[in-house]
């Protein structure tokens, strides 16, 4: 129970934040009929559980348990392209519900409804994919420092690769992170969609994964020196 209220009061902000957006969500699903408000609240869901199973894997801790660190790294794995899929969410963004371009002109929409949805989803991509990409710099770190930076470098690029198969899968084979329980079924479906495409676009995600990765790790690197500076 004590372990519980720790972990609450840990990270409140996140819950606070997470409930208001999902608030948000409903409010205008139901009031401006905004089909996106509903589906980003379980996308967003789905892309900040690789924070919480990071967390509760208590990698590096004194308090590790092997058995449930092996258990959460592994859910960690299986859930964490939800949080970079995520941006795959702004092609339900029209262009054509924000201007008409006829002949080089140009005339902007006056339509809140629309900037209201653009607003909805560009907070949910930023807060999915920063909290998940917190999760994967925690992964990195805890790898440097118990197998080197080569491998922990190298266990990265095969996380961003995996990362953008998952991905793949979700978009364009339309499953989930669960059906990885049926492997066989799993395996023959993506067999079966392989091709010129799938390739570039799986190392397409592995490189912006990368890019995002570097710019959190960067900034959180830059943060913790300050920390160490002022103390």
């Amino acid at each position: 129970m004590r372990e519980m209220k720790d972990f609450m009061k840990t990270y409140w902000s996140l819950f606070v934040l997470g409930i208001a957006y999902c608030l948000i969500g409903l409010a205008i699903s139901a009031f401006l009929d905004i089909y996106m408000g509903t589906v980003m609240i379980w996308n967003l869901f789905l892309g900040i559980l690789p924070y919480f199973f990071i967390r509760l894997s208590r990698l590096g801790s004194p308090r590790h348990n092997r058995f449930l660190g092996i258990a959460f790294a592994l859910l960690w794995l299986l859930f964490f392209p939800n949080s970079v899929y995520l941006v795959t969410d702004l092609i339900h963004i029209n262009s054509s519900d924000f201007y008409l371009s006829i002949n080089y002109e140009t005339t902007y929409y006056q339509n809140i409804l629309v900037w209201i949805e653009f607003i909805y989803i560009a907070c949910g991509v930023l807060f999915g994919t920063l909290v998940g990409m917190i999760s994967l710099d925690d992964v990195y770190r805890y790898l440097r420092k118990m197998h080197g930076r080569f491998s922990a470098w190298g266990s990265l690029g095969a996380i961003c690769l995996l990362t953008g198969l998952g991905i793949f899968i979700g978009r364009f084979l339309r499953l989930n992170s669960w059906d990885a329980l049926k492997p066989v079924d799993l395996m023959q479906a993506i067999m079966n969609a392989f091709n010129q495409f799938s390739i570039y676009y799986i190392v397409l995600i592995a490189l912006y994964t990368l890019f995002v990765f570097a710019l959190v790790h960067a900034l959180r690197n830059s943060h913790l020196r300050k920390e160490t500076d002022h103390d």
